[in-house]
């Protein structure tokens, strides 16, 4: 909530906005939730972490796109 709370505050406020596309999987809320717990768990390897998160998650995060590699 408090990471919703910020990006709705952010574009409101004009300081940035999020493309939005109609194909779109998970909200950048989601995301940049599993990334910060993530980053405080000292997760080493975004990809793995974001995998364990995505299917062992999947009731709080029923919508997340496939992890493209960089």
């Amino acid at each position: 909530m408090l990471v919703d709370d910020y990006l709705k505050a952010g574009i409101a406020a004009g300081r940035f906005s999020l493309p939005e596309s109609p194909q779109q999987k998970g909200s950048y809320a989601e995301l940049m939730s599993i990334a910060i717990v993530g980053d405080w768990m000292k997760q080493r390897y975004v990809g793995d972490w974001y995998s364990l998160v995505k299917y062992e998650y999947d009731d709080p995060f029923p919508e997340l796109p496939d992890l493209i590699p960089a």
